[in-house]
């Protein structure tokens, strides 16, 4: 598996609240969880490969220059999607850490955790946040012009469950809001 950050913890650490004190190494894997988990299921396996090698190779083969759309996609899609990711994946893995203790709560003597609801409210922005720019960069793969870019990822928020509208050949007739009567 290829462990490129499409965003630069500096600049995670830049354009967020992050401060310069957070470990490095709990940033760098968030970024790497957002990018699999996030980025992978909209741009699709191939053209996320295909990004990753382009700025790989922009910056282990001398001369290469990432093609300007490339370089467009990451600067005003990618790399926001990705702070904005990170900010709201992180705030579970910068409160709470797993020690040979278990599941602890970190604090220091200068600062106060945030209780349950207070976190729950600043994921809670960091997920509208972070849904604008999933769905920025999803509306830009639309209108590329490229079909190997299509994004994979429904954005329709459903319970799973679809009923016909009419259902009456089966002796039921459904009313708004979910009301069922028989014949």
């Amino acid at each position: 598996m290829k462990r490129i950050q499409l965003v630069s913890e500096d600049k995670v650490k830049a354009f967020s609240i992050i401060e310069e004190n957070v470990e490095s190494k709990v940033i760098s894997n968030t970024i790497i969880e957002v990018q699999d988990i996030e980025l992978k299921s909209i741009m699709g396996t191939a053209h996320y490969n295909q990004v990753l090698d382009e700025v790989l190779s922009g910056s282990t083969v001398s001369g290469y220059t990432i093609p300007q759309a490339t370089v467009t996609l990451l600067d005003e899609f990618i790399e926001p999607f990705l702070i904005y990711g990170t900010l709201f994946h992180i705030t579970s893995n910068i409160h709470y850490k797993v020690t040979n203790k278990g599941v602890v709560k970190k604090t220091d003597g200068n600062a106060t955790s945030a209780n349950s609801d207070e976190l729950a409210g600043i994921k809670k922005r960091y997920a509208d946040v972070f849904d604008t720019y999933k769905q920025r960069l999803i509306d830009h793969l639309k209108t590329d012009g490229d079909p190997e870019t299509e994004p994979t990822v429904s954005t329709a928020n459903t319970s799973g469950w679809f009923l016909e509208d009419d259902y009456s050949d089966y002796g039921y007739q459904y009313r708004k809001p979910g009301y069922v009567r028989r014949y």
